[in-house]
């Protein structure tokens, strides 16, 4: 795990060399189809040589959640098991690997009903409100995520009016199951803050370079297009909406959009930096992938 930009694709590339991995993607962005450049998805080439699983599975039109990850995710690493391997989690969506090691509690399926209407609302009055009408409804689960999360917010809301109760009531009477398997946690993270800021820049120029206006405006223009869907959350599409609209220019787009990638950065450092267990790895040191390949051949049987 580790937050964007870390380098954790190159880092798996060069296990999957040496050790027998199926490489599973821990992704919110990289399960949606033709979202390829602005979810910084693996290339061809990568993927021909290694293939990651849980990567363009649903279309983005669909609704993916963290319990459909853990279902998924689950499968994948049984798979490899029964086929003498390693499952090997790669990726940065923090959510869903707390998802799979914790578990989740068995809750209602989404209501498209509920959510429309909820997503109304957050369109008139944006997310904080909407945090902050789920603080007065369910403090306790407030208090753990971000007023700008929006789709954790939108969920715990969801189940509050589809059930009738908080969520946090909800844990309590349908406690979740751990994962059945032992879990190695090593994070790849960069110790200079600059220094990562500055790849984040680099890397969305990078992007902007490899045709992302060009993706975005493919996936706007298509009928099934709603700016409320899970996928378009993806960190840059809505910055990117915002000036293929006409209400910023391209530089105000860029600037917007590398820093709620740094932001994006920052929390994901910060939730691995609350977890306990966890192997830290510098991704600025040249020796990371020797240093991980030691620590795996210690934990391999």
């Amino acid at each position: 795990m580790g937050p964007t930009a870390a380098g954790k694709t190159q880092l798996a590339v060069e296990l999957a060399a040496e050790f027998p991995i199926d490489v599973i993607s821990v992704d919110s962005g990289q399960v949606y189809r033709d979202m390829n450049v602005g979810t910084a998805k693996p290339g061809a080439e990568i993927l021909q040589a290694v293939p990651h699983k849980l990567i363009d599975i649903v279309s983005p039109w669909e609704r993916y959640s963290a319990g459909q990850f853990c279902r998924d995710a689950h499968l994948e690493i049984t798979r490899s098991f029964e086929s003498g391997r390693i499952p090997f989690l790669v990726g940065g969506t923090m959510f869903y690997f707390k998802a799979l090691e914790d578990g989740l509690s068995d809750f209602p399926q989404s209501s498209h009903e509920a959510s429309q209407a909820l997503l109304r609302d957050a369109h008139q009055y944006g997310w904080p409100y909407m945090h902050a009408r789920l603080m007065e409804l369910d403090a306790e689960s407030a208090s753990e995520i971000s007023p700008h999360d929006s789709q954790r917010i939108l969920r715990l809301l969801e189940l509050h009016s589809i059930e009738g109760q908080s969520p946090s009531e909800l844990k309590r009477t349908r406690p979740s199951i751990p994962a059945p398997y032992r879990i190695v946690k090593i994070a790849l993270v960069r110790n200079d803050r600059a220094q990562q800021n500055q790849l984040i820049g680099e890397r969305f120029h990078q992007m902007l370079a490899s045709g992302l206006i060009e993706e975005a405006e493919q996936l706007f223009q298509a009928p099934e297009f709603d700016l409320s869907l899970p996928s378009m959350r993806c960190v840059g599409y809505r910055q990117l909406w915002e000036y293929l609209s006409g209400r910023v220019d391209y530089d105000v787009m860029i600037k917007d959009s590398i820093r709620e990638t740094c932001s994006v950065a920052k929390r994901q450092l910060t939730w691995i930096r609350n977890q306990a267990n966890v192997i830290w790895v510098p991704s600025s040191d040249a020796s990371s992938a020797s240093k991980i390949m030691r620590l795996m051949n210690s934990f391999l049987p």
